[in-house]
């Protein structure tokens, strides 16, 4: 993968390269082999890193880590959209880790909020429900709010490097 663009006007296409599954190595893992003459472009505007299980840190620097780090180097906790810095502001799987579709969404209309709020000055949106009467969907008011559930986890004495963590739900 590499960005196109100029320094002056910014990214404008992203390169790609196809690939495909090589020989399996001694442990058995086949690793990715780029398949020659494959490439090809994508136009874009702007490009959103969201890939991997964990999240990069390394690009940050001092100036910015501190917000964002503990001494130890992990993202801090608390607030899930706000950092100590209060035009930086974090979402999604990096601010929340690993998480379902809509919990996703619903991070991602609490981040605009708060984005929205930070740049406007104020509250412009405020959170609204709406829910019909029991008698028209037979639904109870006992669920308007479910708890979340817990993701499963491989136990501790069975991970390792390669081994996947969150198990997903059957």
């Amino acid at each position: 993968m590499a960005y196109v663009g100029e320094a002056d006007t910014g990214i404008s296409k992203m390169r790609f390269i196809r690939n495909e599954l090589g020989e399996p190595d001694d442990s058995g893992r086949r690793r990715p082999v780029p398949i020659p003459d494959s490439e090809f472009e994508i136009e874009v505007d702007t490009v959103l890193l969201a890939t991997g299980q964990w999240q990069d840190t390394s690009w940050l620097g001092p100036e910015v880590s501190k917000f964002v780090l503990d001494k130890d180097g992990w993202i801090k906790g608390g607030q899930p959209v706000r950092t100590d810095h209060p035009s930086l502001f974090l979402a999604g799987d990096y601010s929340i880790g690993a998480s379902t579709l809509i919990e996703a969404i619903g991070h991602a209309k609490t981040c605009a909020r708060e984005v929205d709020e930070y740049l406007m000055g104020e509250r412009r949106v405020m959170d609204v429900a709406r829910i019909e009467g029991s008698l028209e969907t037979g639904r109870t008011h006992d669920l308007d709010s479910i708890p979340r559930q817990a993701n499963p986890t491989l136990p501790l004495d069975e991970r390792s490097f390669k081994a996947e963590v969150e198990r997903g739900y059957d």
